[in-house]
């Protein structure tokens, strides 16, 4: 698995979304999941799959914009940018809607360009990717334009001056907004084109907005507003804007909502402000199942540097399977996300050797079962108290392991109890009811020596007492583990 890609499979929100989108007239989305969850990675594949759609990705979150300023002609700009990558087929755009153009000299057609190549850097992209398709549109609409104004007989000079100095020197003039509303539409319909010719006669062309609720509140709402207004006035074609077939804003809508009433006051209808947005109702993306099937996947391609760890991350190792459920069920209660996970995969990590020494020095930490497992998720989350307010928000599924993982806990949240003490080398019982549920649980000490009769390998436990355990067992007894391992590994690293 070293050095893999990680693919997460899509089959089952796949199936969901398709028949989603296959609802008449459902052309405006809301496509909503939580933060960090997956929507970019399943967008992407989604749409890459399906030959029918060309989808159009723009980030907000990328550009540099102030808070002062109009998102909305940076989103032009990126829009026009994806668009010159898709090869619209330039020797056959019409000039005839973009005129505009024709009442300027060869210096002023270049000129009006320049606001968008100076803007490639704000919307996160470089200029060198769209060169080549950027020179021949320029080239193109200019022999065009010059073929146009052959025709033309305009005897105010001073007239096109002003027009020019206009639509050149004034960024976010109306007729600069115009122009570049006019080429983006021109371009949607350019590509259209070629699929009607290639036989696909049903493209689509897709605009994908993503991570909406993570840039400024104005800007937000600045968006919605643009397109909302255009739904609101548009004509009996009932096209979208730039004559986009779909347009889906990526966000949480719950946090949409947040913010909203953050900004206008709870009293203020969210539902009658956002619904004439889309066009059916929001899509609730949930993708939490399709990412617990990676989930062993991901754990395998974890490269462990410490040889002596090694023998507890072994394939179908208790340690290991304690992980996976902890992870799929972190996973089930919306604490963990796909974005968290992807850094794990092919991950490297190095674990910490710590001595027991409020017990016997000679027991280190890797020889304990799930200590291994408790430092990983320590690292993972950023410390103690974060881990330990992970598992409390929990809501855990247990398995037909789940007797033997409570065994290992009991283990480690008792050690006061037994102190990890061989009594010959006989297995010693040992009884514990603290729980919440104030079940009696009975579990063992296994432990491997070596030859001299020294603590040579690895502590594990079993249980003795069969029965079916509590969930609120469960959790209380990983959270008391937790806390037991931080009191005996406590600034011991070695």
């Amino acid at each position: 698995m070293i050095n893999s890609k990680l693919e997460i499979p899509i089959d089952t929100e796949k199936a969901r979304f398709e028949e989603f989108l296959n609802l008449l007239g459902n052309d405006r989305i809301i496509f909503s999941g939580i933060f960090g969850c997956g929507k970019t990675y399943f967008l992407r594949k989604f749409f890459d799959k399906h030959a029918k759609f060309i989808p159009i990705h723009i980030y907000p979150t990328n550009y540099s914009v102030s808070k002062n300023e109009d998102i909305f002609e940076l989103i032009k700009y990126d829009i026009l940018f994806e668009l010159l990558g898709h090869s619209p087929d330039l020797d056959k755009l019409e000039v005839s809607s973009l005129n505009t153009l024709v009442y300027l000299d060869s210096a002023d057609q270049f000129e009006i360009f320049k606001n968008f190549i100076s803007a490639i850097p704000e919307i996160g992209k470089k200029v060198m990717s769209i060169l080549q398709p950027l020179e021949h549109l320029i080239t193109s609409l200019s022999k065009k334009i010059d073929a146009k104004q052959n025709e033309l007989t305009i005897n105010d000079a001073k007239h096109i001056k002003d027009f020019s100095d206009k639509l050149t020197k004034k960024q976010g003039h109306v007729y600069e907004n115009d122009f570049y509303t006019q080429l983006i539409t021109k371009l949607i319909a350019s590509i259209k084109g070629k699929g009607h010719e290639s036989d696909q006669a049903d493209i689509e062309v897709v605009l994908i907005v993503d991570d909406l609720d993570r840039i400024d509140p104005e800007h937000i709402f600045r968006i919605i507003n643009i397109f909302a207004v255009h739904f609101d006035v548009r004509d009996l074609n009932d096209d979208n804007k730039f004559g986009l077939d779909r347009i889906i804003l990526s966000c949480d809508i719950d946090n949409v909502r947040l913010l909203f009433n953050s900004k206008y006051g709870t009293n203020t209808a969210f539902n009658g402000y956002i619904d004439k947005f889309y066009s059916r109702e929001v899509f609730y993306f949930d993708n939490r199942k399709m990412v617990t099937e990676a989930i062993e996947l991901i754990v395998e391609s974890i490269q462990i540097k410490t040889k002596d760890v090694m023998p507890m991350w072994s394939n179908n190792s208790n340690d290991r399977n304690f992980l996976i459920l902890l992870l799929k069920n972190l996973i089930l209660s919306n604490i963990l996300n796909l974005r968290s996970l992807t850094k794990l995969h092919n991950a490297e990590y190095f674990y910490g050797t710590f001595s027991l020494h409020r017990i016997d020095n000679r027991i280190l930490s890797y020889q304990i079962a799930f200590f291994s497992v408790f430092q990983f998720l320590v690292h993972l989350f950023g410390g103690i108290n974060n881990l330990v307010e992970a598992i409390t928000k929990t809501e855990f599924r247990i398995n037909k392991r789940s007797n033997y993982f409570l065994a290992n806990l009991l283990l480690i949240l008792d050690w006061r109890n037994h102190k990890f003490i061989k009594e010959g080398k006989e297995n010693s019982e040992f009884v514990y009811s603290k729980l919440p549920s104030g079940n009696t649980y009975r579990y063992q000490i296994k432990v491997t020596w070596d030859e001299n009769d020294n603590y040579s390998d690895f502590y594990t436990a079993t249980t003795t007492s069969g029965g079916e355990i509590s969930i609120l067992d469960f959790r209380r007894a990983i959270i008391s583990a937790i806390e037991a391992y931080a009191e005996l590994t406590r600034d011991e690293e070695i």
